[in-house]
């Protein structure tokens, strides 16, 4: 779950003409994905749980902060992996000249 989160932080490091920038931003993507494809079946069954029982009270309301904090992660993933992507691929000629000018403009 937290390898998108390390992948953006070592794409900042990293130089835009290495090579091994475009893996480590591919890599981010897929585990990062990953990880909240299994993080979406927690939800469920919190989800499910909070219906058939009730809110939790007390010391049971910590469960929230489980439940949301993976989905935290991977949008904070997401928007940094992104950033990093419209840098990278315009570097490495991996995008088309059309999607090249909409990112310029934006």
């Amino acid at each position: 779950m937290l390898v998108g989160v390390v992948a953006f932080n070592v794409l900042n490091i990293i130089t835009t003409e290495d090579t091994r920038a475009i893996g480590v931003l591919f890599t981010g993507y897929f585990f990062q994905g990953l990880g909240f494809f299994m993080t979406f079946f927690y939800i469920c069954i919190y989800i499910i749980r909070i219906m058939t029982t009730g809110f939790l009270e007390g010391h049971q309301a910590n469960g929230a902060f489980v439940a949301a904090g993976p989905p935290g992660f991977t949008a904070l993933a997401l928007i940094n992996l992104g950033k990093n992507a419209r840098r990278l691929l315009d570097a490495h000629n991996l995008i088309t000249p059309t999607s090249r000018r909409d990112l310029v403009r934006r």
